[in-house]
């Protein structure tokens, strides 16, 4: 961590002990989880890969502090990770967060949020890059002061500014780039109905590698709606354009003609490219079961040195079969090319999961299933498939608060 995220996140403390210092309410509420599993090819290699086994341990605490006009939650996530059949999979990954929120006066809302997370490539790069067949470490850090602005009852504007910084420890040569972006994003939100929100936003980010002359600056615009239909039946649908503009800076290289060295200087390059941008979803609660369904269009920035377009669709469906036990399938199919028409790179991701849910109390659950894995890159000719399956129980203990409301 550098000085520069080391004083954000002191700043966060501070706000986080000014707002507690006159609390009616601190609360905390911790989670442990322990999965088994056993995995043919865990790091998705293309070559034939030896089975492992192993196990996470976790462990979650959600904690935090309210008052009439503030309200500050932190998060806190440890996993252990231990393997044995392959070395260096053992890993140890922390993720803090922290979300705040300050009615400064009637109209107007202020809050800062921040994220630190200390984790390596087997976790962070699974569903968009795919870059999980060599361990690196990485670090990512984003702050985001936030304000929102209350119009009247029915309309508000939100506007955000975010700053990221995500690090990974390239010593081995994994294809995997330090990046900055910036972003700030400005939001209308319509109560048009009262089953009905409309909003608009405007999006503005830039993309740049840390360790080479390479950027990106991106520009959305988008409209969309979240419909509630009945209690049980909720839809969503957002439909935009972005702009991109690609840029690399011009490098000097040095050939040799004999013993002569000569440097060349090839010049940088800018290319742009127009895109849509989408989102479909659909939730719908049964009796015992619930079905939840979702497609979008989005772009991201990513370890690969490539601003990436990403297309996901995702469908979660459950459904009881006693009191206690419960069947659920999460099925997932990612997309991504680049944004840089010049660039012949894609990749696409599959996993579909099936599994049983028991419930022994209100604390404590037991699950086991099946994960099946496959990932393709346009480049290679062949794939990656992964074939697991896994055992994990949780035990969630009940929240501890000192309520003064």
């Amino acid at each position: 961590m550098n000085s520069k995220e080391l004083i954000s996140i002191l700043i966060v403390i501070a706000f986080f002990l000014s707002s507690s210092a006159n609390a009616r309410e601190w609360y905390i509420q911790p989670t442990t989880k322990l999965r088994v599993e056993v995995d043919d090819n865990l790091r998705l290699r293309t070559e034939e890969s030896k089975d492992v086994a192993g196990f996470r341990a976790s462990f979650f605490t959600k904690y935090g502090t309210r008052t009439e006009t503030s309200n500050i939650d932190l998060t806190t996530l440890l996993d252990v990770y231990r393997y044995w059949g392959q070395e260096n999979l053992d890993r140890e990954d922390l993720n803090w967060t922290v979300g705040s929120n300050f009615q400064v006066t009637e109209r107007n809302q202020l809050g800062l949020d921040a994220v630190y997370i200390r984790d390596t490539s087997l976790t962070s790069e699974i569903e968009l890059t795919g870059l999980t067949q060599i361990l690196v470490d990485r670090e990512k850090f984003n702050i985001s002061p936030h304000w929102a602005y209350t119009l009247s009852e029915l309309q508000n504007i939100q506007t955000q500014y975010t700053h990221e910084e995500v690090t990974y420890d390239n010593t081995s040569n994994s294809l995997l780039n330090s990046y900055k972006t910036d972003s700030i994003n400005l939001s209308y939100l319509y109560q048009w109905r009262a089953d009905t929100q409309l909003f608009a936003t405007f999006g503005a980010l830039q993309y740049k590698l840390t360790d080479s002359d390479q950027e990106t600056d991106d520009y959305s615009i988008n409209v969309g709606f979240d419909y509630n239909y009945s209690e049980t039946l909720s839809f969503n649908a957002m439909v935009g354009a972005r702009f991109s503009v690609n840029r690399t800076g011009s490098r000097v290289v040095v050939i040799r003609i004999g013993n002569q060295p000569i440097p060349i200087r090839i010049p940088g390059t800018e290319n742009s490219s127009l895109g849509s941008l989408f989102s479909l979803g659909l939730k719908k609660k049964f009796e015992s079961g619930d079905l939840d369904l979702s497609y979008s269009r989005s772009v991201s920035p990513s370890g690969s040195g490539e601003f990436l377009q990403a297309d996901r669709f995702k469908a979660s469906v459950s459904q009881g079969i006693t009191e206690r036990l419960k069947f659920s399938v999460l099925a997932v199919l990612n997309r991504s090319t680049s944004t840089d028409d010049k660039r012949d790179t894609g990749r696409t991701y599959y996993s579909i999961e099936p599994r049983l849910n028991w419930r022994f109390d209100r604390q404590t659950f037991l699950s086991g299933g099946y994960r099946y894995r496959l990932q393709e890159f346009d480049s290679r000719n062949n794939n990656a498939v992964s074939n697991g399956v896994f055992v994990t129980i949780s035990y969630q203990w009940d929240k501890l608060s000192t309520n003064r409301f």
